[in-house]
């Protein structure tokens, strides 16, 4: 398949649905043609890359995919990122009740930059992603989770989010934004036929020495 990357831009719309105060979607991000074209590619490049064994909470296959991956897995990383930076830039600016989480990570933080490496996922039938909060252990840490769904030609693979108690249908081309803390535990339910296929990344900065700062729950601001 030949990419083609002025069509891809052209059919881009990002139709905002608003599922909670936190949690948006933005749909028609991209084609089903580009989306096909990047399960068939990451299927084929990944088959050299290093893959994250399933465990009892994350019952799925993850690759990380990087700058150092393979050509073709390059040029997929550098559109991956364009799309998602294309809906954080919508998310952090359209919704009003993110501006104090903005200032807050200005003032705090050292720096707030989109994660240079994505995890592609794929799901294959009885997988799931049990409850879970993403996060990161040492270093910096994860502010806002970016969601790509690649298909939604199965069964089951449904997004849940606990307390807010929204269940999610997956579209293909749609982007899910949502803030990393406690009050966002969420998961995958169970494929019942056919695959899953994602990409996931976050925001992700490394709170300034002596700030006094824990965003342990971001949504109370």
């Amino acid at each position: 398949m030949i990419y083609n990357h002025r069509i891809l831009t052209i059919k881009a719309m990002y139709d905002l649905v608003k599922h909670s105060k936190f949690v948006y979607e933005y749909q028609n991000c991209v084609s089903k043609s580009w989306c096909d074209y990047m399960i068939a590619a990451l299927k084929k490049g990944m088959q050299t890359e290093k893959m994250h064994e399933k465990n009892e909470v994350r019952h799925n296959r993850a690759y990380c995919i990087t700058t150092s991956s393979n050509e073709e897995i390059k040029k997929l990383h550098f559109l991956v990122h364009e799309k998602i930076n294309r809906a954080h830039d919508l998310y952090t600016t359209n919704n009003k009740d993110i501006f104090p989480v903005l200032n807050l990570l200005s003032s705090h933080l050292d720096t707030h930059t989109l994660e240079s490496d994505f995890v592609y996922r794929t799901y294959d039938e009885n997988d799931y992603y049990d409850w879970h909060v993403d996060r990161k252990i040492g270093g910096s840490d994860f502010y806002f989770s970016y969601l790509l769904y690649l298909n939604d030609d199965f069964c089951g693979g449904n997004t849940l989010f606990l307390h807010d108690k929204l269940k999610i249908a997956p579209k293909v081309g749609s982007i899910i934004c949502f803030p990393c803390d406690t009050y966002m535990a969420h998961k995958s339910t169970k494929i019942l036929k056919g695959e899953k296929h994602i990409i996931w990344t976050c925001l992700e900065a490394r709170e300034k020495e002596g700030s006094g700062y824990s965003k342990n729950d971001i949504r109370s601001l």
